[in-house]
């Protein structure tokens, strides 16, 4: 399954989901697009478009709110769901076939990815008629399995500002004395302290929250502010191939693992070494041990991995 990116510029700032309990569906009216319903929803004075995927009839499955954003389209439920809109008419129409499939692997992925959330229509939250009479409902709730993801497009640009936070955070905890320009950049990275394993605070909720608005998963409290076992993913490795330098540790896609994250390899309070994720299946993972702290002392079944927040 592809998700496209379009870009959409928001008005406003996004915050971002400390958990996820409800997967929300929706229908929009007519053949109209991602670009179409942002517009609708900047002329509401919202942000802009309030779902966080939309599926098109045709099949393609579009972003339009980050996946992990607070969305705007299901009252009193936003700040804990997710939104999914089809396009189309299912008080009169049926679903074609194409969409039907997309929706099924859509509603398999989010389950995935938040496995104690429930799955529900508009109208079980709402006083509406959304999704409609003919919405297939059904089909799409019970939907299971691996869904291989791959991502195109532009990233959704907010005004948020998140730079300017960190920047702002770091001065007033007089760890820096920088300008507040909102770029990223050498003086920024210089004025930030180092996250350790039991940081807590509210420089480590801004980092968390980049980490959820770049995929990553913090667990089920979020941007909760502390570095614990959620953010750092603390796995154990299950084998190893001396070979070809991989090793497969128990968690997987159910524990928000993804293919290109970096994991500090550990044996107690020992460094071992340094790995990247090169596989990810539902309960397990395989990285690529790309640095040992000592050539004689290699990795162990048994040894601790962890999702590596600092340098």
């Amino acid at each position: 399954m592809n998700i496209i990116k379009h870009g959409l510029r928001f008005r406003g700032n996004f915050t971002y989901r400390n958990r996820t309990d409800e997967i929300i569906w929706h229908h929009a009216d007519g053949n109209c697009t991602v670009e179409d319903i942002h517009s609708g929803h900047l002329v509401k004075g919202w942000i802009g478009c309030g779902y966080n995927l939309i599926i098109y009839k045709d099949g393609t499955v579009h972003e339009g709110r980050p996946l992990n954003a607070v969305g705007a389209h299901a009252s009193g439920h936003n700040s804990r769901s997710v939104g999914v809109c089809c396009i189309g008419r299912y008080d009169e129409e049926t679903m074609p076939q194409a969409q039907l499939n997309a929706a099924k692997q859509v509603q398999a992925y989010l389950k995935s990815l938040y496995p104690g959330a429930a799955t529900k229509r508009h109208k079980d939250v709402n006083a509406t008629s959304c999704p409609g009479k003919n919405f297939p409902f059904s089909e799409i709730s019970g939907a299971s399995g691996s869904v291989d993801v791959t991502i195109s497009g532009v990233q959704a640009n907010s005004s948020d500002g998140w730079c300017a936070h960190l920047q702002s955070e770091c001065n007033a905890q007089g760890f820096s004395r920088q300008k507040v320009d909102n770029i990223p950049g050498l003086n920024t990275l210089a004025g930030c302290p180092q996250l350790g394993r039991n940081s807590r605070g509210k420089i480590t909720a801004l980092m968390q929250e980049r980490l959820i608005a770049l995929g990553y998963s913090c667990g089920p409290c979020g941007a909760d502010g502390i570095n614990g076992a959620g953010t750092q993913a603390e796995a154990k490795v299950l084998s190893i191939d001396s070979e070809s330098g991989v090793v497969v540790v128990n968690v997987g896609k159910s524990a928000g693992m993804q293919i290109g994250m970096p994991l500090l390899l550990t044996r107690g309070a020992q460094t071992i070494g340094e790995a990247v994720v090169t596989d990810v299946r539902k309960d397990v993972c395989g990285a690529l041990v790309q640095k040992l702290m000592a050539p004689a002392d290699p990795v162990r079944v048994g040894d601790s991995a962890s999702v590596k927040t600092n340098d």
